[in-house]
């Protein structure tokens, strides 16, 4: 719960999860890489209200999914690039609903009053 409203989410997954890691390091620079890897299924759903209105939404992923990612620092300036795949049957839907105008509301209930 926020000044903005409040809002809550629950996820869960089943299968096998996998990650590597790495860094190479010297004095002046640095290049970490990570590779992922699910294989499985997941689901997730989300709800919230606050002073924008009401929203919810899920998400369901079912299948493989890979990531690796990578980068570079030299002298504090750095880069790097990540890419992932998925193959699967997936769904996603995310359903806003905008608060009312209260002030054009309560305009009518006034004029449906006279």
């Amino acid at each position: 719960m926020t000044d903005k409203g409040i809002s809550g989410s629950i996820e869960t997954s089943a299968g096998a999860r996998a990650l590597v890691e790495g860094e190479l390091s010297t004095a002046i620079s640095a290049a970490p890489t990570w590779g992922t890897g699910f294989d499985g299924a997941e689901a997730q759903a989300s709800a919230g209200a606050g002073l924008d209105g009401l929203n919810a939404g899920a998400k369901a992923f079912a299948g493989a999914e890979a990531g690796v990612g990578g980068g570079g620092e030299v002298a504090g300036i750095g880069a790097g690039a990540t890419a992932e795949e998925r193959a699967g049957v997936g769904a996603e839907c995310d359903r806003p609903r905008p608060q009312p105008d209260l002030p054009a509301q309560k305009q009518r209930w006034v004029q449906s009053r006279e």
